[in-house]
């Protein structure tokens, strides 16, 4: 269950993604995939949870100061079918997006 715990007594160990690390290492990876800037849309998993915070800053940190837009930032709690329906409806009002 990748989710922060408030109480660690009980647990001997955690094995999990290092969120913060996975949202910087998207952000570096766009930055080098359009230097000279674009549109960008997040697509979220559930809002508010632990994963979702991380990687969204870590992100928009790596990106800040870069001629990199973002222009959508929709939630669609890790659902493949709300994720195609929201999508859907971010390409139609941003038809030049160039990095999702």
């Amino acid at each position: 269950y990748d989710r922060r715990l408030t109480d660690m007594s009980y647990a001997t160990a955690f094995v999990g993604n290092d969120d913060v690390a996975l949202g910087r290492i998207c952000g570096e990876e766009a930055l080098k995939l359009l230097p000279d800037g674009g549109k960008v849309a997040i697509l979220q998993g559930t809002q508010g949870s632990g994963p979702t915070i991380d990687r969204e800053e870590a992100f928009l940190a790596a990106i800040e100061g870069s001629n990199l837009e973002v222009v959508s930032d929709q939630v669609a709690d890790y659902l493949r079918v709300k994720a195609v329906e929201v999508m859907e409806n971010v390409l139609q009002a941003n038809p030049e997006l160039d990095l999702v």
